[in-house]
């Protein structure tokens, strides 16, 4: 197995150690920090698995089945933190007549706190072992050269999608979002190919920046959407008030998503 080979399973293995590090965290007491630091661990092991189908035709979505399950329930606690965070830096306070919007939040929140401190401790993390002889297996057979030309390869198709679906990005910006980041991935391990398709790295990090702050207040409104069509008395004041949050949201959304397409068709080559 040559150094570019081995490059591939140490970043594996980095990322292996954050999840293990994070998961008895989440079991005691799940916060910000450490669900943050599990979730990015788990989307760089997804990226790279992507990867390894891609070049290697090895299947592994089944086997990873556990590891989505808690990615997934600990992505709930994290929007509701993305919610209550966003409307704090927002400046809007419950006394500002959404004291119900914010009870609302809380209640959720507290609730995905536990699913997500139960999901950690229920893991078995002989699953992560089984998708890890997976991964360093696929690997055996290749060598320096054949392993970089099959991730140029690679990142040029996902350059391909972006520029495909950027006409279009009021649709697909989620989609565009997930691909600029595989594209982030394959990058902190292969630098050498992006410059290859033309595209700056500060570029790409700039763009899933805007793109995140986005996908932020997408979290918010379908929050406030939920909270409003289920909970919400029609024509009280506090109704009035979500009312309202719900369309600045949207028009924010608007703003920044107009100005990620902009910047997107700048960067593409």
């Amino acid at each position: 197995m040559e150094v570019k080979t081995m490059h591939i399973i140490k970043a594996w293995e980095e990322q292996c150690n954050i999840f293990l590090l994070n998961l008895p965290l989440i079991g005691q007491a799940p916060g910000n920090e450490n669900i943050h630091d599990f979730r990015v661990a788990v989307k760089h092991m997804r990226s790279y698995l992507n990867i390894m189908e891609a070049l290697t035709g090895q299947n592994w979505r089944e086997k990873f089945e556990g590891i989505r399950q808690i990615f997934s329930i600990t992505g709930e606690q994290r929007e509701w933190e993305i919610s209550l965070s966003m409307l704090s830096k927002r400046g809007i306070k419950e006394q500002d007549g959404y004291k119900e919007l914010y009870q609302f939040l809380e209640r959720n929140f507290g609730h995905a706190v536990f699913r997500s401190r139960q999901a950690a401790l229920d893991f078995d993390a002989a699953q992560l072992q089984t998708v890890t002889s997976i991964f360093k297996g696929s690997w055996e057979t290749w060598n320096e050269k054949k392993i970089r030309k099959g991730i140029c390869r690679y990142t040029g198709k996902l350059l391909g999608k972006v520029r495909k679906q950027a006409n279009d990005l009021d649709q697909h910006a989620h989609r565009v979002r997930k691909l600029v980041k595989e594209l982030l991935y394959s990058a902190e391990i292969f630098p050498d190919c992006l410059p290859e398709t033309g595209v700056n790295l500060l570029a790409l990090e700039q763009l899933q920046e805007g793109l995140g702050r986005w996908q932020d207040h997408k979290v918010l409104l379908n929050s406030i959407r939920t909270f409003r069509k289920a909970y919400c008395v029609k024509k009280s004041t506090e109704y009035h008030y979500v009312k309202m949050l719900e369309k600045k949201t949207k028009r924010k959304m608007e703003k920044l998503l107009s100005s990620s397409g902009t910047f997107l068709h700048q960067i593409l080559p």
